[in-house]
């Protein structure tokens, strides 16, 4: 949606509400995605996620998925979405 250059990707596995916002105000969506809905993020590293279904969103960054961000219907605040942070996630769980 914000660009075909977005490293970080919001995919929707079921029906999650999503509040994308930066640390300054200066950006915000939020908005329900149905399952398939994919939601490409602008490459800033100050965006943080709320979502009201943790099991039923991927995170897709640089084409690699993360692992599920916890159980259908588990709330996740404040979820920093700097692609870096989320690699650095990635390779974390992978040990």
């Amino acid at each position: 949606m914000f660009g075909a250059d977005a490293r970080v990707v919001l995919r929707a596995l079921g029906t999650s509400w999503v509040h994308v916002s930066s640390a300054a105000g200066d950006f915000r969506y939020v908005r329900i995605l149905e399952p398939g809905e994919t939601l490409l993020l602008p490459d800033r590293p100050d965006l943080s996620l709320w979502t009201g279904n943790a099991g039923g969103l991927e995170i897709v960054v640089d084409g690699r998925a993360l692992p599920p961000l916890g159980s259908d219907g588990r709330v996740v605040r404040d979820l920093p979405l700097d692609p870096e942070s989320l690699l650095a996630h990635l390779q974390t769980r992978a040990r």
